[in-house]
């Protein structure tokens, strides 16, 4: 007896992301670009949705306020509400509307985190 493969799951609603860390320019500038056009990366077949994730470090032009804001969502850390950094904040404000995380129905069926680095590392891309 073979077992079935569940049927692959289609790609309805996106996310992309900017701005993680406030002094990563290019994330922050292509998200600000695409909220600015939003036919930049509407597709038919899927609905896109953009966030500045870290808007007090972005302001700042900073990588974060008090804490990196990438450090702050796992479950355990997104659950303690006594946690009062920005980052902290932010990150439970984002897996509401992103998440959440380890649902069985996220609001998202793929986020797109955009980064940039300062390393000499010629193009890259992180899957």
């Amino acid at each position: 007896r073979t077992m079935a493969s569940p049927p692959p799951r289609l790609i309805r609603r996106v996310a992309i992301t900017g701005g993680t860390h406030g002094n990563e320019s290019n994330g922050v500038h292509l998200a600000k670009h695409i909220l600015r056009n939003p036919t930049f990366a509407s597709r038919p077949s899927f609905e896109v949705e953009v966030f500045l994730t870290n808007t007090a470090a972005i302001e700042k032009n900073v990588r974060y306020v008090d804490e990196d804001l990438n450090r702050c969502f796992e479950s355990s850390l997104l659950a303690d509400a006594s946690r009062s950094s920005i980052e902290a904040k932010r990150a439970r404000e984002l897996n509401a509307l992103l998440g959440p995380k380890g649902g069985s129905t996220p609001a998202f069926d793929l986020i797109i985190d955009l980064h940039n680095t300062t390393a000499a590392t010629g193009v890259a891309l992180l899957t």
